[in-house]
């Protein structure tokens, strides 16, 4: 799953038509973003250009432990969120959903 979390707001839930629109859609947010998972690893280099960070490869994993230590990085700077202002916007569906549509012809 692909997840962009941003402090104090919603975001819209349109789902990019290709790596290059997520990418600049990720950017145009503000603030900082940390990419996560295997596709952060794969268009490394398109993060990177478009100022967004790539967490590094042991903790490229989406994991309640990887989201803790941002945090912890963000607190010792005196960067400190209210994690009930934090909202989530999944910005491509599950593989589950997927096969779930195509299985029930919904696609």
């Amino acid at each position: 799953m692909a997840l962009l979390m941003r402090y104090g707001r919603k975001h819209p839930q349109k789902q990019p038509s290709s790596i290059d629109e997520g990418v600049k859609a990720a950017a145009s947010h503000g603030g900082p973003i940390l990419a996560v998972g295997e596709g952060a690893e794969m268009y490394r280099e398109k993060l990177l250009a478009e100022g967004i960070q790539v967490a590094p490869p042991h903790n490229c994993c989406a994991r309640a432990s990887s989201v803790a230590m941002a945090a912890f990085v963000r607190w010792e700077k005196g960067q400190i969120d209210d994690p009930l202002q934090l909202m989530p916007n999944y910005i491509r569906r599950s593989e589950a959903e997927v096969l779930w549509e195509k299985l029930h012809g919904m696609n």
